[in-house]
């Protein structure tokens, strides 16, 4: 859709490469509750910020991006995802909640610090 063709010309940038290198070491190092956990913070994030926007544009990428995001399968998928964790959260050891919660912390920064990553390099080129 943008004429990227040579993937391998594509460079992360610094907290790309943060969040990236986190979610591979838990996904290396992490269990299946670990790994959902990590992904959580992206897959209600983008639903809330989907519901939230205030949508001045009347079209283009940002529209078509919210208009995903706020789908009924993406929004399916949330709630699968909350159910899923809900019914996987009864009865974890302290010491597990606390790692998880660790986790989905860790991810938020991640993904915030990612945003705001590309809205600097978006102020830079402008």
């Amino acid at each position: 859709k943008h004429g990227i063709t040579d993937l391998t010309s594509l460079k992360l940038s610094r907290a790309g490469k943060e969040y990236a290198d986190y979610l591979m070491a838990i996904a290396k190092g992490g269990d299946w509750f670990e790994i959902n956990v990590a992904m959580a913070p992206c897959l209600f994030g983008y639903s809330e910020a989907a519901f939230n926007a205030e949508v001045t544009v009347g079209e283009g990428e940002y529209l078509e991006w919210i208009n995903d995001y706020k789908s009924e399968g993406y929004s399916d998928a949330v709630e699968l995802g909350r159910i899923t964790l809900e019914r996987h959260s009864i009865g974890i050891s302290t010491d597990k909640a606390l790692k998880l919660v660790k986790i989905f912390a860790d991810v938020a920064l991640l993904e915030v610090n990612f945003w705001t990553d590309a809205l600097n390099f978006e102020e830079e080129t402008n």
